[in-house]
């Protein structure tokens, strides 16, 4: 029996083969997705999309609130270098007690314990407001007797008042300070009821909402005293828990 030879063969022939495959022959049909398998996957991506997104959006809160909870200790660090410098005195930096809130940390400026104000606060208020949004409580620089219900002054004549450590009755309860959003959609009291953290005279930390930090059966303001954390009542003889 005789073979015939392989190189005849027009499978093998690199001519026939190249033919082929210009001609499409022999090749399998490639299938192509329908609109319906499109839509099904980009329905099933949206989604895992939608659920991944809230947690995202959680995981970065908490990632934020865990930096505020970091300045809160560095600020609460920085206040008592400059209170053992300054015979136990809370920073006072302007005349009103409404004012020395907002800018409490320029005293740290001038004892040179900081350079700028975003040592105190590396997430100031993004609209209006130039200053930073960790408020230090006006009981720490007002007179105690000028923060009793029916005693108290109008805002832009309370004066401050040096208070020492010493002072401070309930270190642990008296809220020393915590972020106050101002100028935004949301702010710490008394609308909102936002999660903070919230540091202590004595160095604790707490988290929570203004509700929390109430004394009382309910919230009363008489200019602008009596807001927890950031002007607790009876001044330093008070406390925010």
């Amino acid at each position: 029996m005789q073979h015939r030879p392989l190189t005849n063969s027009p499978l093998l022939d690199p001519v026939t083969c190249a033919q082929r495959r210009a001609s499409g022959i022999g090749r399998r049909p490639v299938r192509a997705f329908t609109i319906v398998e499109l839509m099904v996957v980009l329905g099933v991506v949206a989604v895992l999309v939608g659920l991944m997104l809230p947690a995202l959006g959680n995981a970065r809160e908490e990632s934020r609130r865990t930096q505020r909870a970091i300045a809160l200790k560095q600020n609460a660090a920085l206040i008592a270098l400059y209170t053992e410098s300054h015979k136990d005195v809370f920073p006072i930096a302007r005349d009103t007690a409404l004012m020395n809130l907002f800018k409490w940390w320029e005293a740290l400026i001038a004892a040179g314990l900081i350079a700028q104000p975003a040592e105190v606060d590396p997430e100031p208020n993004r609209r209006q407001l130039t200053w930073p949004g960790n408020f230090m409580n006006t009981a720490l620089a007002n007179d105690w007797r000028d923060m009793r219900p029916g005693y108290t002054i109008e805002d832009r004549l309370d004066r401050t008042e040096p208070v020492r450590l010493p002072e401070v009755h309930f270190p642990d309860r008296l809220g020393m300070m915590t972020k106050l959003h101002l100028s935004e959609e949301r702010t710490w009291c008394c609308v909102e009821r936002i999660p903070e953290p919230v540091i202590f005279v004595d160095h604790s930390l707490a988290r929570g909402v203004w509700t929390d930090f109430i004394v009382g059966d309910e919230l009363v303001v008489e200019y602008v005293i009596g807001i927890p954390i950031i002007s607790t009542w009876f001044g330093s003889r008070g406390r925010d828990r």
